[in-house]
């Protein structure tokens, strides 16, 4: 269902946006040529949005090991706070993680946005 619905949503803005897949492909390509200098903080940021990561690193340890079970107990909720607080300095001044962070969000934007728009489609077409 959740597949389905990235699916149609993607599909409807493609179709809105002719050129969005060319251009999300192109921020790819941009983002590929730029450095990280902290190749530990990139391979999170690679697979996690910012403000995710900075989330599930907050979480108690309860919660946290009972999602993540292979991780250490080392891992715990004062070493992942300074992890999050480094992480998040570091993507200041970080040219990739920067530029990663900035695709992200500007992709969040645009996803929230036609969200917006299926759900009035999909209003008007129950009222009819």
């Amino acid at each position: 269902m959740v597949d389905d619905l990235a699916e149609t949503l993607f599909e409807q803005m493609i179709e809105e946006d002719p050129g969005l897949k060319e251009r999300l492909e192109q921020k790819e390509k941009d983002l590929k040529k730029l450095e990280c200098s902290e190749s530990k903080f990139w391979s999170f940021l690679e697979i996690f949005e910012l403000d995710i990561l900075v989330e599930m690193l907050g979480a108690s340890d309860e919660y946290f090991f009972k999602k993540f079970p292979n991780m250490s107990r080392s891992f715990n909720s004062q070493t992942r706070a300074k992890f999050a607080k480094d992480i998040q300095e570091h993507a200041t001044s970080c040219p990739r993680c920067k530029q990663k962070i900035a695709n992200d969000r500007a992709w969040e934007a645009e996803v929230d946005k036609n969200l917006a728009k299926l759900r009035e489609k999909n209003l008007v077409q129950a009222k009819e």
